[in-house]
């Protein structure tokens, strides 16, 4: 019985010693100088795909995009309580790869403008989870190329996959470029400090019929340096 007195005596006292020191270590780490991670400057890229609706259209087009976007105030900030804390402000750009409407028409757009990202919350949902809430506002060029009709001697029309081989059909492009806002809510899941996936869902909307209301679904990478 004493023996094990003695043993459990000797262990609370290795305890005691080795929490002691392992706070004396963790207060010289806190103290050394850190590496930063998260500052000002955001670097995103994404892939996307547009619903587009406008006047007499309706298509699916894949496309890229790029973001650049200064925070406020350095993301690392570990509990955010001034707005200016929550605010980055930037520029995106982005396009689509052609899609064919019919047989005789294809459709390529891209955007570009400013945007304000607000993350609401005071911090990171267990430190890697955090939503995103942006407006964005700037142009959608749509440009439409057409494929004429070739006609026969006898004007009957020929559709452009029946045109004989060696004859060139006429390519009629058409651009139009409309003003849009673009609303968005989006989330962030951050594996490590600086390096985050980013998901958003954003409303293209546009103040002019011929441009519609159209959506945009993109996924891609935000890198803060």
């Amino acid at each position: 019985m004493t023996m094990l007195r003695r043993f459990l005596s000797l262990a609370a006292l290795a305890l005691v010693s080795g929490t002691a020191t392992a706070e004396a270590h963790a207060q010289s780490f806190l103290r050394a100088p850190q590496p930063q991670f998260g500052g000002r400057l955001i670097l995103d890229g994404y892939l996307s795909q547009y619903d587009l609706a406008l006047a007499d259209a309706r298509a699916r087009l894949d496309g890229v995009g790029a973001r650049v976007m200064v925070a406020l105030a350095p993301t690392s900030t570990p509990r955010r309580e001034r707005l200016v804390e929550h605010l980055a402000v930037g520029g995106f750009v982005g396009s689509t790869s052609e899609k064919s409407l019919n047989a005789g028409s294809a459709l390529r757009t891209s955007v570009y403008g400013a945007q304000i990202d607000l993350r609401p919350l005071h911090a990171a949902v267990g430190g890697v989870l955090e939503p995103v809430l942006s407006l964005g506002a700037g142009a959608i060029e749509v440009q439409e190329t057409h494929i004429e009709s070739v006609r026969l001697a006898n004007g009957s029309p020929l559709l452009p996959r029946d045109v004989p081989l060696g004859t060139r059909p006429t390519h009629l492009t058409e651009r139009e470029t409309h003003p849009i806002v673009a609303p968005a809510v989006g989330v962030l899941l951050s594996p490590t400090p600086g390096f985050a996936l980013r998901i958003d869902a954003r409303r293209l909307i546009s103040t002019e019929d011929r441009a519609g209301r159209s959506s945009e679904l993109a996924a891609g990478v935000s890198i803060t340096l």
